[in-house]
């Protein structure tokens, strides 16, 4: 459990120093998204990419109290 909360931990500092070096201009860029068809900004894709992680987050806190509770 810890090495999986730590794979995701790395994952997610790793996205966040590639942010960190986009401009102002490169951040507000849109394009479509292929999947839901409606243009996303990097920003709007991220944050869905954040949410989308915490529904996993959400996932493993539901199997760590299953597991403990066995």
């Amino acid at each position: 459990m810890g090495e999986l909360l730590e794979a995701f931990r790395q994952a997610r500092l790793a996205t966040v120093a590639q942010l960190d070096m986009l401009s102002s201009e490169q951040l507000t860029a849109t394009a479509l998204h292929p999947r839901l068809q409606q243009s996303m900004s990097v920003v709007d894709l991220f944050f869905f990419v954040a949410e989308h992680d915490d529904h996993h987050f959400a996932q493993i806190t539901a199997l760590a109290r299953r597991l403990a509770a066995a």
